[in-house]
């Protein structure tokens, strides 16, 4: 390498950086000018860097070269050998893979092998090298500082170096020839095959059997791995599936029971010459019905659609199959969808308790609307609590959400229920880890915590949290991931809140900070604070009160607080928070040890059980912990015995079983239904009923405490300040174009407050596809909140509820299917509190 020099620079210092020093040295300058001569060195693969430092007119000055070092060597050489270039659909393929060093070795070693379909690297870059894993480009990593008062850090980002390709290799489809049988194409895949280690021999092969799918492309195959050598190496291929002619349907996936669609049913002619088709379809879920000719000419090397008209009648799922024949050529193919009624679906739950003195308990419900053929029951009987603790813990494994609140209500309800289920707590090990450290993290600078990370504050929360937090410390497992400094931050935090800032707080916010203060030793000059509150609070408060005045042995003052709440505070009467109820509970088993005033409690917490949890996180994790508490203090176990399940005279069910969980499907039901349960005296039975049916009464709005209006934009280009935006006119729903984009809008008003997220789904009607927002810049795309997501046939938007009520929503989609389809109803509802919602109308629209 040569370098040009300032007639002022007499020496050069050149170091070489990698991911450690190299080598370094000092050289003179002769003349302005420097040859360096570098040996190159297989430890230079790792990533080189030629650094260059030099004085002139008084300052440092530097420069810098990346070298890139290839050792072909260290390269395998793979080959990928079809036994044919073009395949049927359905076809069994052979692809021999050969595998050599660089002097032509066989080599054994261990390789993945993936055939897709080509056009998905059309539409996603291939990142995964393992070339460029184990040899690409490398960072410097090396600091370097000198005494001038300077300092020189020598890291810097390489300009990514293109690393050499595979050879491609393309096979043309050849066209021509004779017809290719009479094969429907049903097993449409985008990969073929995939083996994730798969071994070569003692002669460096593999021999690989597989059946190409029915799609019509070309299959990209990809080799790569390591030899056991340590040599790497990476090879490409292509095979191509095809046929003379090709049929094709444009179908989606999903489509609403009395969508009448239609469709072009394309035949492409891939011959030398021009060929006659008849085209056939049928379905065994639609009426289907040609909107023209069954018979056409196709030219050769062209494509010639027919038009189809669709009625979805059924429920269920459905096939469609189309052919299209001339003498010996054919092609047919059959596409599935699934025809969904375009209603809502709505819940109704039965929870309870039946006592161990009865033997059969009926139980009346009655439903809305007609449609109950499309239904499914979640009946789950246990002779204890454990499948009502169970169903809990699922639900907060399962919770999609990740706030501290929500991950301390793991934490809490996954370690209180470990006392009663040890091998709950082993299960969710590395989840428990992962919560405590996100719980550290998120820690505020001032010692409490907020709802999300970097929040306000919220003192309730935060004590909240201390409470778990001194839970973990109590298992010997989870003891030392509890830091010291941040209960001791967290408690001098909450000491501030009550002592400086308590006319700022609520009473259920001084409630929880007194509770958890009494958890730890030395607070006890908090007693008569917590006894004044006392006078006038409601069950949730009440009991934390009570838990903690007890905590700072009081006990005779605890249990008069616990008395007159029970009084004053009737259970049905008090909807309140369901957390008061818990509390309430777990107070008169840690202070009374009471099962006969508890077990009323725990009937009716039970009653309000919403599927497999109550109402929110921190619900169902105070509840857990009465329920556990109550199972662990009584020792109740669970006894096997009969027990049978009829629902309107028929038996569903009949088992002789300590714990049903069963899931039953399209049982008939009536306007007015009865279900009788019958087991054996003696013992207790705890059931859980779930039924969710198809309601066509959700073909108009509801309003649950959430008003939702859905408007429909189409959208207008216009040209402003030389940039094309776009603006909302409302649009006829009879007058929709196909391909044309449309601005969905939702008006959200009603039970919110600052600080609630909102969550909002709309089902996609048939053919309906979402495009992001920023493709179409809105000028009124501030009046918009939230972010969307898609979640198969649904669009998911969030939303969070700041000072600007009402809220809107807004998303853009695309039909691109014809015909007059359902628009089913869009739900919105409060993510914490899903009872409080609000669904829009049902609506037809006609796209043109």
């Amino acid at each position: 390498m040569y370098a040009s020099l300032p007639s002022d620079a007499r020496y050069v210092f050149i170091s070489m950086d990698g991911q450690k020093l190299m080598g370094y040295r000092v050289r003179e300058v002769l003349n302005n000018s420097l040859r360096i001569d570098i040996p190159i060195k297989r430890s230079y693969i790792t990533g080189l860097s030629l650094y260059m430092f030099y004085v002139s007119n008084g300052r440092i000055h530097s420069a810098s070269v990346p070298i890139r070092v290839l050792h072909t060597e260290e390269f395998l050489s793979i080959s990928i050998k079809p036994n044919k270039k073009k395949y049927l659909p359905g076809e069994n393929a052979t692809f021999t893979i050969t595998v050599r060093d660089y002097k032509g070795k066989a080599v054994e070693g261990e390789f993945y092998v993936s055939i897709v379909d080509k056009a998905i690297y059309a539409i996603s870059t291939d990142f995964n090298s393992i070339i460029k894993t184990f040899y690409g480009p490398s960072y410097n990593y090396i600091s370097t500082s000198y005494p001038l008062g300077w300092f020189y850090n020598s890291f810097s980002l390489l300009k990514y170096l293109k690393s050499m390709k595979p050879k491609e290799v393309i096979f043309a489809q050849e066209k021509g020839g004779k017809g290719n049988g009479f094969y429907i194409r049903k097993r449409f895949k985008d990969t073929a095959a995939w083996f994730g280690a798969v071994k070569t021999d003692k002669n460096g092969k593999i021999v690989l059997h597989v059946k190409m799918p029915d799609d019509l492309t070309a299959w990209v195959i990809k080799v790569e791995g390591v030899g056991k050598n340590g040599l790497v190496g990476e090879k490409k291929s292509e095979v191509v599936t095809s046929k003379d002619v090709m049929v094709n349907i444009p179908l989606s996936p999903i489509m609403y029971k009395g969508d009448k669609a239609i469709i072009d049913v394309s035949v492409s002619n891939f011959t030398n010459s021009k060929h006659r088709f008849n085209v056939e379809v049928t379905s065994n879920g639609f009426k289907v019905k040609s909107s023209g000719e069954t018979a056409i000419n196709v030219p050769a090397g062209a494509t010639t659609p027919t038009h189809w008209t669709i009625n979805a009648v059924k429920v269920g799922k459905y096939s469609i199959t189309a052919k299209a024949t001339s003498g010996e050529l054919f092609d047919g193919v059959q596409r599935s969808v699934d025809i969904e009624l375009p209603y809502g679906k709505s819940t109704a739950l039965l929870n309870g308790m039946i006592t161990k003195e009865k033997r059969t308990v009926p139980i009346k419900f009655s439903l809305k609307g007609s449609l109950y053929n499309h239904n499914s029951i979640l009946v789950s009987l246990s002779s204890s609590l454990f499948g009502s603790i169970v169903d809990g813990f699922n639900y907060l494994d399962t919770f999609p959400y990740d706030c501290n609140e929500q991950v301390a209500s793991f934490l809490f309800a996954t370690l209180t229920g470990g006392n009663y289920l040890p091998e709950v707590v082993k299960k969710r090990y590395w989840k428990i880890r992962r919560a405590l450290n996100q719980l550290e993290e998120n820690q505020l600078e001032e010692g409490g915590w907020g709802w999300w990370q970097n929040s306000e504050e919220s003192p309730y929360l935060t004590a909240y949290i201390l409470h778990v937090l001194h839970i973990a410390r109590q298992h010997t497992a989870y003891r030392k991931l509890v830091r010291s400094y941040v209960l001791e931050e967290g408690l001098s935090r909450i000491k501030k809140l009550i002592e400086r800032y308590s006319n700022d707080l609520s009473a259920k916010d001084k409630a929880m900070i007194l509770f958890t203060l009494s958890e730890f030793k030395g607070n006890k000059k908090f007693l008569k604070t917590a006894k004044a509150m006392a006078k006038s609070a409601d069950m949730l408060c009440g009991s934390l009160l009570a838990m903690a005045i007890n905590n700072w042995k009081a006990h005779t003052f605890a249990k008069s607080l616990l008395k007159k709440i029970g009084k004053t505070h009737t259970f049905k009467d008090t909807y309140h928070e369901l957390v008061g109820k818990a509390l309430y509970g777990i107070a008169i088993l840690n202070i009374e040890h009471s099962n006969k005033e508890a077990l009323p409690i725990i009937n009716e917490i039970l009653q309000e059980k919403k599927g497999m949890g109550w109402f929110s996180t921190q619900d169902t994790a105070w509840i857990i912990s009465l329920l556990s508490t109550y199972q662990k203090m009584f020792g109740i176990k669970e006894k096997k015995c009969r027990v049978r399940l009829k629902i309107n005279g028929k038996e569903i069910l009949s088992q002789y079983t300590s714990h049903i969980s069963r899931t039953l499907k399209n049982i008939p039901l009536k306007d007015t239904n009865k279900i009788l349960i019958e087991k054996e005296k003696g013992m207790p039975l705890f059931y859980s009923i779930r039924i969710k049916y198809t309601d066509n009464s959700s073909v108009r709005s509801i309003n649950h405490g959430i008003s939702v209006k859905r408007t429909f934009y189409d959208l207008i280009p216009v040209e402003l300040k030389g940039n094309i935006m776009y603006m909302k006119s409302e649009t006829d729903k009879d007058e929709i174009e196909k391909g044309k984009p449309l601005l969905v809008v939702l008006t959200i008003d009603g039970n919110t407050t600052k600080g609630d997220y909102i969550v909002a789904e709309f089902r996609l009607p048939a053919g309906f596809e979402p495009l992001p927002m920023d493709a179409y810049p809105l000028i009124t795309l501030k009046e918009y909140s939230g972010w969307t997501t898609r979640k198969w046939n649904k669009i998911v938007a969030f939303a969070y509820v700041g000072k600007k009520k009402p809220l809107k929503l807004a998303f853009i989609v695309r039909p691109t299917l014809r015909g007059e389809l359902s628009v089913p109803p869009t739900e919105v509802y409060r993510m914490y509190l899903p009872e409080v919602m609000g669904r829009t109308d049902y609506d037809r629209i006609t796209v043109k």
